[in-house]
């Protein structure tokens, strides 16, 4: 980094902080959670032979 010049800005960001719904990320989170467990039941089902969750 011999011949680097760095520049500094003395503005303010104007950038605003972003804000999440609670109620969309609960709804999001209970979505993918749903199809997850959706598709690991149907990958048991489809294939038994690899033995997953055996008791």
């Amino acid at each position: 980094m011999a011949n680097a010049i760095f520049q500094t800005c003395s503005d303010v960001s104007t950038a605003t902080p972003v804000q999440v719904s609670v109620s969309i990320l609960g709804a999001t989170v209970a979505v993918f959670a749903a199809i997850s467990l959706l598709l690991c039941m149907l990958f048991g089902f489809v294939a038994p032979e690899w033995g997953l969750h055996r008791p």
